[in-house]
């Protein structure tokens, strides 16, 4: 892409931090509309938007082009990540939602690592235009099955359009849901909804530690997992900010990009690792949900805040020529688990406390998360060059312990 769009490695790398930015500041805004208004259209209309994006990332000429596009592109490709939790909490009771949730995180996690292996080998031999083209008809299929399979899940929306259908049939306007008597004026309903997100995440004390917690668990994955040349593979949605993997395997073990991509295969092993932890965890929460409440939920937190900083200081400590590949390559996998067992644990626990306003707790999580995580370039390099990859891994190995 560099070389296609006549660019600097900077501006490839701001193309990365716009679509972060926008990724994790829309759902302000979005997941509180589906709470108003429902869910289906908010992903059907984020859905379309996101996948006829994809046209203009592939036929752009400039990197200006490309810049704007990423940075709508995030607009729209948030609403997969915010708005799932408050759809999970409307369809599964805290007993129920275990599963769907710990599947829906494993997709959404084990498609991370997946995409860097994919597109790299793709982008590598056919060009990033084709990797955009791949993404539109892939996006473009699953958009269709939403818009076939997928109906409205909020209660208090499929409740207003009831009462609204038996008004119509009966004239009488005795039907009234809880939601529309509670209703005011349109421009004051959606004011409060918009306001709701920073709102809790100024003043709820569980939602300020989850939130610095996981913050500082992604920012410092980005930060010590990226130190390499941000190449094309930055496109393939979201967190692709993860590669110091090529510096330390490429410039030290000598592999080449698409070896050091297949590194990325240890994401999607991490996640059925975290699935097997959380078998384990939700068994414990089945049992003590009765006396703990959500509270129940962060055993799996438990082992994530022990697993993560195990894995960097291995991955810190283990990067040299002097001791097999296969070591860092576990510190990584470790790290990844730890990531995962934050990842469900916040998206859990969050709904779990939250009932109705999950996605508006999640948008606020998801918008400081990404908004750290975003900047993480810019203050990673300097870290590993002032105290080298051992240093540098070993203070956020501290850090996040």
């Amino acid at each position: 892409m560099q070389t296609d769009l006549h660019t600097s490695k900077i501006m490839v790398a701001l193309g990365v931090t716009l679509f972060t930015v926008t990724f994790g500041a829309a759902p302000l805004v979005l997941a509180p509309i589906s709470e108003v208004y429902g869910r289906w259209g908010v992903y059907i209309i984020s859905m379309v938007l996101f996948t006829l994006l994809f046209i203009p990332a592939a036929l752009t000429k400039t990197i200006g082009g490309m810049l704007v596009t990423r940075f709508v592109s995030g607009i729209f490709g948030s609403t997969g990540i915010s708005v799932t939790g408050g759809t999970l909490s409307d369809l599964w009771s805290s007993t129920e939602r275990g599963l769907p949730m710990a599947i829906f995180s494993f997709g959404a996690f084990a498609a991370t690592g997946l995409g860097p292996v994919i597109f790299g080998i793709v982008e590598q031999k056919y060009g990033f235009r084709i990797v955009f083209w791949m993404m539109f008809a892939g996006s473009g299929a699953f958009t269709a099955l939403i818009c076939i399979l997928m109906r409205e899940t909020r209660a208090s929306v499929l409740l207003s359009r009831k009462a609204a259908r038996l008004r119509k049939e009966t004239g009488s306007d005795r039907y009234r849901s809880q939601s529309d008597l509670e209703r005011k004026s349109i421009k004051l309903m959606v004011r409060t909804s918009l306001v709701r997100p920073i709102h809790m995440l100024v003043t709820e004390p569980v939602l300020i530690a989850f939130t610095l917690w996981f913050s500082f668990a992604w920012a410092s994955l980005n930060g010590a997992l990226q130190q390499q040349v941000l190449t094309v593979c930055f496109q393939i949605i979201m967190y692709i900010l993860l590669q110091s993997v090529s510096l330390v395997f490429g410039g030290i073990y000598g592999f080449d990009i698409s070896e050091s991509g297949y590194l990325f295969v240890a994401q999607p092993i991490a996640a059925a690792f975290g699935l097997v932890i959380n078998h384990w965890t939700n068994k414990l929460y089945l049992k003590r949900v009765a006396k703990r409440g959500p509270e129940a939920r962060l055993y799996m937190a438990m082992c994530a805040g022990i697993i993560m900083p195990t894995g960097a200081w291995i991955y810190a400590w283990t990067a040299r020529a002097s001791v097999h590949w296969i070591v860092p390559t576990i510190g990584t996998v470790l790290i990844y688990t730890g990531m995962f067992g934050i990842f469900l644990t916040c998206f859990s626990y969050i709904a779990d406390s939250y009932t109705v306003y999950a996605a508006s707790a999640l948008s606020a999580t998801n918008f400081a998360r990404n908004l750290i995580a975003a900047f993480a370039p810019l203050y990673a390099a300097d870290l590993y060059n002032r105290l080298g990859l051992a240093g540098g891994g070993s203070l956020l190995a501290g850090l996040s312990a």
